[in-house]
């Protein structure tokens, strides 16, 4: 499934002072900031409730999130393609305090973590095996529309030992992004039963 584009309407920041972020905030509004690596910061604001129903989304995590850029006149004045690069949450009341975006190019590649997913049942365990997941998200690179929300990793027919983050089959146009070798999954032998261990 490709990576669909939210579009998100937000309004341009002339104050940026502590009381016009209290008065946003009182009125509904998230205090963020749009970040470019071509051109200055951007502080803008976004309606509490839109912002909340993309974080409701699974896959909000590495969502393109299309921010419409309006000014005073509540006129659109420009767009950006961006993902969320931080979220702010106060520690009591667990609402939104401010977020940060990061502008994207749609034709570069962009570095992201990714969710891993186990699917089957794994013939060791059946036989009375132990598997434990020691990492569940890898780095990976690829475009921005190509971003899965998660990566499957069939343990069905996996063997004693370690499976490593470079063993995953990836899917097309998407490469691992890692230096070393990250452990995902160990496999364990059947625990012998004490019938068996007194034969012995």
């Amino acid at each position: 499934m490709l990576n669909i584009e939210i579009k998100l309407p937000v309004q341009i920041r002339q104050n940026i002072n502590k009381k016009n972020i209290k008065e946003l905030r009182h009125k509904g509004k998230i205090p963020a900031i749009l970040y470019s690596k071509q051109t200055k910061t951007i502080p803008i604001s976004i309606d509490n409730n839109q912002m909340n129903h993309i974080l409701k989304k699974p896959h909000h995590t590495n969502a393109l999130i299309n921010l419409m850029l309006k000014d005073n006149n509540n006129k659109c004045i420009d767009n950006a393609l961006t993902m969320i690069k931080d979220i702010q949450i106060h520690c009591i009341t667990r609402t939104l305090q401010h977020i940060d975006f990061i502008k994207i190019d749609k034709t570069k590649k962009v570095i992201v973590s990714i969710k891993l997913v186990l699917k089957g049942k794994c013939n060791i365990v059946t036989s009375g095996g132990d598997l434990k997941q020691i990492n569940n998200k890898i780095l990976i690179k690829t475009y921005p529309h190509l971003i899965p929300e998660h990566i499957s990793i069939d343990i069905t027919h996996l063997q004693l030992g370690t499976t490593y983050s470079n063993d995953i089959t990836l899917p097309k146009n998407i490469e691992l992004y890692s230096k070393h070798k990250l452990p995902i999954i160990i496999i364990k032998q059947p625990k012998q039963t004490k019938s068996s261990a007194t034969k012995e």
